[in-house]
């Protein structure tokens, strides 16, 4: 027998001996992540990931209020779901559902937008999403109503000279009309007082939704917001705080 022929069957056997062993090394590895609930020794852990609907225009409406569906239930990794309204409060709102509460925020995957009649403008919804370990993520969502007379929030022309601005030092007669923090007022009688905080005005357009305040007076079917949740007067009132008074119909 060749001394040197035996010598290197002897390191080809010992190779293939340790080619086996790591084999066996590598399979028992694989076995136990599996019987651990791994799905992927390599794959990295992800967050949660909102997708949601796209930027969108609806048209608004004289006679009722416009719906559009707000759907974040594609997101990735999301156990829990929270719509709000970021920007437009009390004047846009959501709904769990169509002909629910009117609400500035919602708790679930799917939200309804609402648009109430008469009004324009620009709201931004966004989404937050959260996975099983507590990390979050949001998406916006930004939707321009228009009037139906117009293509485009900046084409409706605006008129403030009708309802120009109230002034501290002007004296106001029955059916002036002016604008105090945003909001439209007409007056009632002769009045010095400040809009919102006195007697002698109201407003211009019932169905928009204003803050309540304890100082204002309300007619039936004023509309307002309070702890996040919109109301209407059944009748005339002051001081009667909503949701405490049934003189408030919850919207």
């Amino acid at each position: 027998m060749d001394y040197n022929a035996g010598i290197e069957g002897s390191k080809l056997m010992d190779f293939k001996l340790k080619a086996l062993t790591s084999l066996i090394t590598v399979s028992l590895v694989a076995a136990a992540y599996a019987n651990e609930g791994d799905i992927t020794p390599n794959s990295a852990t992800t967050g949660p990931v909102a997708i949601t609907s796209a930027d969108v225009s609806v048209t608004s409406s004289a006679e009722e209020s416009v719906l559009y569906e707000l759907d974040a239930s594609a997101s990735q990794n999301a156990v829990s779901f929270r719509w709000r309204v970021a920007e437009g409060k009390g004047v846009f709102w959501l709904q769990e559902k169509p002909g629910g509460g009117w609400r500035t925020e919602v708790n679930q995957a799917k939200a309804t937008a609402l648009v109430p009649a008469n009004h324009i403008g620009i709201a931004v919804y966004e989404v937050s999403v959260t996975d099983k370990d507590g990390n979050t993520d949001t998406r916006q969502v930004t939707m321009t109503a228009i009037s139906p007379l117009y293509s485009s929030v900046e084409e409706n022309p605006a008129k403030p000279t009708e309802f120009p601005d109230w002034g501290e030092e002007n004296t106001y007669m029955a059916g002036d009309k002016v604008t105090f923090a945003g909001i439209k007022y007409i007056a009632t009688k002769w009045t010095q007082s400040t809009p919102a905080n006195g007697a002698g005005w109201k407003f211009a357009d019932p169905e928009q939704l204003r803050e309540w305040n304890k100082s204002m007076s309300y007619s039936r079917k004023d509309k307002v917001s309070w702890q996040g949740k919109a109301w209407k007067a059944a009748y005339w009132t002051q001081g009667n705080t909503p949701g405490e008074h049934s003189v408030w119909l919850e919207l």
